[in-house]
């Protein structure tokens, strides 16, 4: 079963739920980016958008292979066929789960902090 690593959103941060809640509001900035670049075919911003994304994605373990993600990545968008395409869609359905285990994530701790008191 997949599960993300978020220990190092978490160094040195002593309010998980904030950084919780700032990587939420960005990742849903970047993949509402990420849809309407996919959607209007525009290569140049989905290279920019991916490239951008790739380090943190790594680090907290997206559920997609890495290495496909570093091949997009590195070729020129202008080369991409269909299948380079797809995989796109498929990087940006790995990125929207990430984000909804992340906000479950935040509302466990919500529900958790209102039954301790």
């Amino acid at each position: 079963v997949w599960k993300p690593d978020l220990s190092l959103l978490f160094a040195g941060e002593d309010n998980h739920r904030e950084m919780l809640r700032i990587f939420v509001d960005e990742s849903r900035k970047e993949l509402s980016r990420l849809h309407d670049a996919l959607h209007g075919n525009d290569r140049q911003a989905l290279r920019d958008i991916l490239h951008k994304n790739l380090p943190l994605w790594e680090t907290v373990n997206l559920d997609y292979p890495m290495e496909t993600l570093h091949e997009i990545v590195t070729t020129d968008p202008d080369k991409w066929q269909e299948k380079q395409l797809k995989e796109i869609y498929r990087i940006e359905q790995a990125a929207s789960k990430l984000v909804i285990h992340v906000e479950k994530m935040q509302e466990e701790a919500h529900e958790k902090n209102n039954t301790d008191n």
